[in-house]
C-alpha cells in the first residue's frame, strides 16, 4: 500500500511539474510578445529604442522557448528545463533592461514578475534567490555604467539629459524599491502557494481516507449481498415445500378438512406467500447490486404482458371491487425487453395499485404511442392514498414507505419500487409518478420501441 502511494506521490510530482513547465513556456511567450510590443509602442511615441536589437533578442527568446517546448513533448529533461528556463530568463529580462535604459529602463519590474512566476513555478526559496540574483544584476549594470565600462543607452525617458547615470542616489532608491516591492508580492504569493500545498496535502489524506473506506464499504456491502443470497436460497425451499404441501391439504387431495380447519390454513398459507414474495424481492435486490439480474430481451408485446400480470391479479381485484380498465391502441407496437421482467414490474404496480387502494376504488391502465419520441408510454393510474408530498422524493428507495401506508398497516417490503426502477433503466426507459395525497398516484412508464415497430404502427395508423 506504502508503495503504490509513494509511486502515485511520484506520478503526481511529475505531472504537476509537466503542468508548470507548460504554464511558464506559455507564459513566456506571452510576456515576449507583449514586451516586443511595448517596445514597438515605445519607438512610436519617441523613444529611442534600438529596435532591431531587441527584434534579436525576442526572436531567440522564442527560439529557445520552442526549443523547451520541444524536449518537454518528448518528455525529455522535465526536471531540468526549468532551471535552463530562469537562467535563460534572467539573461534576456537583463538584455532587455540594458538596451532599454538600464535602471531608468520601464521593463525593470520584469524582474519582479519573474520572480513572482518562479515562487508560483517552483517554492518561495527559489522566488527569493531569483529576485536577489536579478536585483545583483541590476546594480552590476548601474555601477558598470556609471564607472565607464559599459555604455549607458539613453532613451530618452527623463529626456535628454535629465537623468545622469552618476545620480547614485536614484540607483539606491530604485534598487531597494524594486528588491522591497518584489519582497512583498513573494511573500504573499508564496504563503497562498503553501497554504494551496497544505490544503492538496490534506486533501490528498482525505481522498485516501474515502478510497479506503468506499473499498470496506464496497467489501461490506458484498458481504451483505452474499449472506441475503444464501439465506434467502436456503429459505425459500422450505418455505416452497410448505406451501406445497399446505395446497395439498387445502384442495383435500389427502383428506377432507372441516371449514374451521381450512380457515386456519388458508391464513397460514395466505402468510408463507408473503414470506416467499419478501425472500424472492431480497433475492432480486441482491442480484441487482450484484449485477446478476439477468435479462433476456425481444422482441414483445406489452399489452400481452398487461394481460398476464392482471390476470395473477384477478381474484384480488375482485375481493376489493376495483373497477379495473385497460385502454390501448388498435396496433401497440412491440418493443424490446424481457417479458419475464416485465411482467414483474407492470405486477409490482398494479398489486400496489390495489392495496393502496379504497374499496370501490379504480385503476386504470392506458397505453400511448408517442410519434415524436418514437416511444411507448404507459400509465397506471388509481384512486388510492396517494404519496405524502414530503416523502414523494424516497419513492424509489430501496425499504422506503410511505407513513401513510404504514398507519394502514398493509404488507409490503418497499422493495418493490427500487426493482422497478432498475428493471425500467435496463429496457433504456424511464418511470415517473404524479401523486396528490388523499386522491391518488399515476405512474409513466416510456419505453423505446423496437426499430422497424414505428414504421409498421404508422402505416396502421
Amino acid at each position: 500500500m506504502s508503495n503504490t502511494l509513494k509511486q502515485l506521490d511520484k506520478t503526481l510530482n511529475k505531472e504537476e511539474r509537466a503542468t508548470k513547465l507548460v504554464w511558464s513556456i506559455k507564459t513566456r511567450f506571452l510576456v515576449a510578445n507583449v514586451i516586443f510590443g511595448l517596445v514597438i509602442l515605445g519607438c512610436v511615441l519617441g523613444l529611442d529604442y534600438p529596435i532591431w536589437t531587441i527584434a534579436l533578442l525576442w526572436i531567440l527568446m522564442l527560439v529557445a522557448n520552442f526549443v523547451e517546448g520541444y524536449f518537454y513533448k518528448r518528455g525529455k529533461l522535465i526536471y531540468t528545463l526549468p532551471a535552463f528556463g530562469l537562467f535563460l530568463d534572467i539573461i534576456a529580462i537583463s538584455a532587455l533592461i540594458y538596451f532599454t535604459g538600464g535602471i531608468e529602463s520601464p521593463f525593470v519590474f520584469l524582474y519582479i514578475i519573474e520572480a513572482v512566476g518562479t515562487c508560483i513555478h517552483m517554492d518561495r526559496k527559489t522566488g527569493i534567490f531569483m529576485l536577489v540574483s536579478e536585483w545583483l544584476v541590476l546594480i552590476l549594470i548601474s555601477f558598470l555604467e556609471r564607472w565607464g565600462f559599459i555604455t549607458h543607452i539613453d532613451v530618452g525617458i527623463f529626456g535628454r539629459g535629465g537623468f545622469k547615470i552618476s545620480d547614485l542616489n536614484f540607483i539606491i532608491f530604485i534598487a531597494l524599491s524594486m528588491l522591497g516591492f518584489g519582497l512583498m508580492a513573494i511573500y504573499m504569493i508564496g504563503y497562498a502557494a503553501e497554504q494551496t500545498k497544505i490544503v492538496e496535502k490534506r486533501l490528498r489524506k482525505l481522498n485516501e481516507k474515502l478510497s479506503e473506506a468506499n473499498a470496506r464499504l464496497k467489501e461490506i456491502s458484498k458481504l451483505k449481498s452474499d449472506f441475503i443470497s444464501v439465506t434467502s436460497h436456503q429459505l425459500r425451499t422450505p418455505l416452497s415445500a410448505v406451501k406445497w404441501g399446505l395446497k395439498i391439504i387445502l384442495e383435500g387431495d389427502v383428506g377432507q378438512i372441516n371449514p374451521e380447519q381450512k380457515d386456519l390454513l388458508d391464513k397460514t398459507y395466505q402468510s408463507n406467500e408473503r414470506m416467499i414474495i419478501l425472500i424472492n424481492d431480497l433475492l432480486n435486490v441482491s442480484r441487482i447490486e450484484s449485477g446478476r439480474f439477468g435479462y433476456r430481451f425481444k422482441k414483445g408485446q406489452i399489452d400481452k404482458v398487461i394481460n398476464q400480470a392482471v390476470e395473477e391479479l384477478e381474484h384480488e381485484i375482485k375481493t376489493r371491487k376495483i373497477k379495473y380498465s385497460f385502454k390501448k391502441p388498435s396496433f401497440v407496437p412491440k418493443v424490446l425487453m424481457d417479458s419475464k421482467r416485465m411482467r414483474l414490474t407492470i405486477q409490482n404496480l398494479i398489486e400496489n395499485a390495489i392495496r393502496y387502494n379504497k374499496e370501490k376504488g379504480k385503476i386504470e391502465v392506458v397505453i400511448e404511442v408517442n410519434e415524436k419520441n418514437r416511444e411507448l408510454l404507459l400509465r397506471i393510474k388509481d384512486s388510492g392514498v396517494g404519496i405524502p408530498v414530503s416523502q414523494q422524493k424516497h419513492i424509489f428507495s430501496k425499504f422506503f414507505r410511505a407513513s401513510n401506508v404504514i398507519r394502514m398497516q398493509t404488507e409490503g417490503s418497499g422493495l418493490g419500487l427500487f426493482i422497478v426502477k432498475n428493471i425500467i433503466e435496463r429496457h433504456k426507459g424511464k418511470i415517473w409518478f404524479k401523486s396528490e395525497e388523499g386522491k391518488g398516484t399515476t405512474f409513466y412508464i416510456s419505453l423505446p420501441v423496437a426499430e422497424s415497430q414505428f414504421e409498421e404502427f404508422m402505416e396502421k395508423f
